[in-house]
């Protein structure tokens, strides 16, 4: 499947937390609230698309997107900040 319009990719994209699975804070109001709000209007997604476009790489790009994912995993679990800097051309 292809997505060809932005109604498709954000359609893709979306969530809608379901409240059978005690996901995204469970039970624990506030920080459901606070999760809900993080991803509120794409709030996350945008969020990742200006640290990536701030430093040179493309959120639209999944050489790039992996990337930073295995950098900022990297970062968490050795316990360093995670620090993305731009990329050489």
């Amino acid at each position: 499947m292809f997505l060809t319009t932005p109604a498709q990719t954000k359609s893709a994209l979306s969530y809608a937390a379901d409240p059978q699975h005690k996901v995204m804070g469970g039970s624990d109001a506030g920080l459901r609230a606070e999760l809900e709000k993080a991803f509120a209007d794409d709030a996350a997604l945008k969020e990742f698309d200006r640290v990536m476009s701030a430093n040179g790489y493309s959120s639209r790009n999944v050489a790039d997107d992996m990337a930073v994912l295995l950098h900022v995993k990297w970062a968490t679990l050795s316990g360093s900040t995670a620090r993305i800097s731009s990329r050489s051309t």
